[in-house]
């Protein structure tokens, strides 16, 4: 299984609301990838519940 990780670098919150139907698709059409997004913290328990099959994770995240 791979592992992709999507970092979305804007502050703008228009910007991830607009931007995340899209990782959600691209992770829809490929469907055995477990995708990573890396957005500001103070975002991520508004998008979590939304976005279940998503995996959140803040911008000073260490992931191994």
């Amino acid at each position: 299984m791979k592992k992709i990780l999507v970092f979305l670098e804007s502050f703008a919150l228009g910007d991830t609301v607009a931007s995340l139907p899209y990782v959600e698709k691209f992770q829809e059409v490929n469907n055995d990838k477990i995708i990573y997004i890396s957005i500001n913290d103070w975002l991520i328990p508004y998008f979590e519940p939304i976005y279940p099959t998503l995996k959140f994770v803040g911008k000073n995240s260490n992931l191994t």
